[in-house]
């Protein structure tokens, strides 16, 4: 008999399992495929059915311009329904803004093309201006008049207009007219387009998963991405995306009758989780050339003024500079959240700080205390008539003797606390 050719005795053994591999891997392939589409029909089906109206309520408005162009003349407050404004006399436009957190609710323009706006009053009714900023332009605010319908309503139509389109990080109302009586604002909505097609809703997901975070209060290892409107975030999107991968291999090798392997089942993870960490080094990057752009070749003063609390550190480093080396009690009344109050009394070191909202009496104050005010002026007044600090309490009003020290126009003022 022959011998048999040892090369094709090689071949022969080794080839049962590679086939047996490539079916496996086609299946994988296949499963992320099939995962992707089903997770995008899913957001689709949610994106039409939803509507994704946006709406802000009055009392979610803020008002930037308070203490500042309005000034003292100026009343604004939050209701259940709405936000209720007025002013002794004209003093120009009253500003109100809706989206406190641009990166969060930024949103893609050509998704809406109405805006209504409520206000309610017993007067004649204001003028009514729609202010909005976008991400490529984020210095440049564009505005469009707003008309009253039939029902009352301000409103106005959006489609077309030249400088409605990109991503809008910024949006606001701009009241002007007579305000002398009580105006109510109940709220602004942003009404979505009859129509949206396949392609657009498409480019608008993955708009909104691309969305890089850049610096905030997170760890730099927790990606978030996206915005809070209908589409969900890249971490959960991945997860979703995952599971119906791994469900759908399992389907598919069960028909193919292939078996299962867990190693298949450890690729689809593994590809999910590198996606998600090639976005994240993305992300990374794009915070790398943040910071250089903001403190490359900068002093340490330029730095701290360029940082996201810039202004409230300026405003801490006068006062010190004013209060001396000595440590001195500082009581500095501003609106910040509870997170950023934090770090104004930080800044203060080497003096004993203390940050918060103007408190309901005078109890805690001693002669010689120094009181730092933040714009916007937390509805804390100076009396110049008898060189007093006043505010409303619990009790009434609060009278609180104190000499100017120092004052920085729309930004903050430095007072010094003296025997009644």
């Amino acid at each position: 008999m022959d011998a048999q050719d040892p090369t094709l005795s090689t071949t022969a053994s080794a080839s049962p399992g590679q086939p047996d591999a490539r079916r496996h891997f086609l299946l994988v392939l296949a499963s992320l495929v099939a995962g992707a589409l089903l997770l995008h029909a899913g957001l689709f089906v949610h994106l039409l059915t939803a509507g994704a109206a946006r709406h802000w309520h009055g009392s979610e408005l803020q008002a930037p311009s308070a203490g500042k162009s309005v000034g003292k003349s100026a009343s604004i407050d939050a209701t259940a329904t709405g936000l209720t404004v007025s002013r002794t006399h004209d003093t120009g436009p009253l500003i109100l803004t809706a989206m406190k957190d641009p990166f969060r609710q930024a949103f893609d323009a050509a998704l809406y093309d109405r805006v209504i706006v409520e206000i309610e009053t017993a007067a004649v009714a204001p003028g009514v201006v729609l202010l909005w900023t976008r991400a490529d332009d984020p210095k440049a605010t564009h505005s469009q008049a707003l008309q009253r319908d039939a029902t009352g309503r301000f409103v106005v139509g959006l489609a077309g207009h030249p400088r409605w389109h990109q991503r809008i990080i910024g949006l606001g109302i701009a009241l002007t007219g007579d305000l002398s009586r009580p105006v109510t604002v109940s709220g602004i909505t942003l009404m979505p387009r009859e129509r949206i097609g396949i392609g657009r809703m498409f480019s608008q997901v993955w708009k909104e998963w691309a969305a890089l975070e850049g610096w905030g209060w997170h760890s730099v290892n927790f990606v978030v991405g996206g915005t809070q409107g209908p589409i969900m975030s890249p971490v959960v999107a991945v997860g979703i995306w995952v599971v119906l991968s791994i469900g759908v291999y399992l389907l598919l090798a069960r028909r193919a009758r292939a078996g299962v392997r867990m190693a298949a089942i450890f690729g689809i993870f593994l590809v999910g989780w590198l996606l998600l960490d090639l976005r994240w080094q993305i992300d990374l990057l794009h915070q790398n050339r943040v910071t250089w752009e903001s403190f490359a070749g900068k002093s340490w003063e330029e730095k701290r003024a360029a940082d996201w609390d810039g202004v409230l550190f300026q405003a801490v480093e006068d006062a010190k500079r004013r209060m001396g080396p000595e440590p001195q009690r500082l009581i500095i009344f501003s609106t910040q959240e509870d997170e950023t109050i934090g770090y104004i009394a930080y800044h203060a070191i080497p003096h004993t700080a203390l940050a918060t909202k103007p408190p309901e009496d005078t109890k805690g104050f001693r002669p010689g205390d120094y009181v730092l005010i933040l714009a916007p002026a937390p509805g804390v007044d100076y009396r110049a008539l008898d060189r007093s600090l006043i505010w409303r309490g619990a009790d009434g009003l609060n009278v609180l003797p104190a000499d100017p020290v120092h004052f920085k126009p729309q930004t903050s003022a430095l007072f010094r606390v003296r025997e009644p």
